[in-house]
């Protein structure tokens, strides 16, 4: 598609654009990428990379975390356990089997239909502060109760309509995408973006692209950067994306990880770069055992430490007996 303007991206993120198709023409993957390159740059300094650093991760395949950050986590003493831990967390994976995520699971790579990508997409942008099951059935419900043509351009459709519509009181409840005001506004928003830059297809965000280019193009348009870890971890669950990936480190995950290293939970950026030093390989395979165990196991009060598949080597179990009438036998 020819490129008739290339407009200011913050003009997006005030919420300037009304009508797509008037106001958003397609941005060539070249401009696109430069932008999301803009983007990356300025908060790999905000984090104090050096300019090396950042040259060194553009077009890579790994997210940058400032060294600081990994400096500061401190394993000493922890070598032994952090790899008890790390082969408790792949026995429990390999138990857990093949992670479904929806939509983009029922296709090959080269037959994934924008229908489906775009219901992938919502479903994963309206999964925060919710519990999972609850906020993909949600978006799914929302998606299907839509006509074809509106499926395959559901983010023209959002994105035609006026910003004060969407945010109304009636099309909030008529939605019911979330329980949240905030995570029902912002998909106006992102909708924006992907008809901006990405001709209103959800395919065109990861299509051919780095794990590191797609976070950055998740990033730019507002995913968050949790929801965009989560993201780039299914696509590469999938087999869509490949090269080396973070976990999600939402709630469920600082409370495990840091319950089981530390007796108590994690910030997220101590996580990323724990994660990234029990298995430098690919962290993002950590985060299924991590996310189910803290999801049915790792209760924030009510911890049930006396089933949990890695209670044996977990210091909160250890350092909590109460819960440990009889342990399990390891993973």
């Amino acid at each position: 598609m020819q490129v008739k303007m290339k407009p200011e991206p913050m003009v997006i993120f005030e919420g300037k654009v009304s009508d797509w198709s008037e106001h958003a023409p397609m941005l060539m993957n070249e401009e696109a990428n430069a932008l999301a390159d803009e983007l990356a740059i300025e908060q790999a300094r905000k984090i104090g990379l050096s300019e090396e650093e950042i040259a060194k991760y553009l077009r890579g395949s790994e997210i940058p975390i400032s060294a600081e950050y990994v400096s500061c986590v401190d394993v000493t003493g922890l070598s032994e356990n952090l790899e008890q831990l790390t082969k408790c967390l792949f026995g429990l994976r390999e138990k857990l089997g093949v992670i479904d995520w929806g939509p983009i699971s029922r296709y090959a790579r080269e037959k994934l239909t924008q229908e489906a990508g775009n219901e992938f997409l919502l479903c994963c942008l309206l999964d925060y502060q919710s519990k999972a099951d609850a906020a993909w059935k949600r978006a799914s419900s929302f998606f299907r109760s839509q006509s074809e043509e509106n499926r395959r351009e559901l983010w023209k459709m959002i994105a035609s309509m006026p910003e004060k519509e969407w945010r109304s009181e009636d099309n909030f409840k008529r939605c019911n995408l979330h329980w949240m005001r905030p995570a029902h506004n912002r998909l106006w928003r992102i909708s924006q973006c992907i008809c901006m830059f990405f001709d209103g297809d959800a395919r065109n965000i990861w299509k051919g692209e780095s794990v590191f280019d797609v976070m950055c193009r998740l990033y730019y348009i507002g995913a968050g950067e949790q929801i965009a870890r989560m993201i780039v971890g299914a696509l590469k669950d999938c087999k869509y994306l490949t090269g080396r990936g973070d976990v999600k480190a939402d709630v469920h995950i600082c409370r495990v990880l840091g319950r089981a290293s530390r007796g108590e939970a994690l910030s997220p950026i101590s996580v990323l770069a724990l994660s990234r030093k029990m298995y430098p390989q690919d962290p993002w395979l950590l985060d299924w055992p991590l996310w189910e165990l803290g999801r049915s196991k790792c209760d924030a009060k009510s911890p049930n430490c006396k089933t949990c598949e890695i209670s044996r080597v977990c210091r909160y179990a250890i350092e909590h007996p109460v819960h440990l009438k009889s342990l399990p036998d390891p993973a």
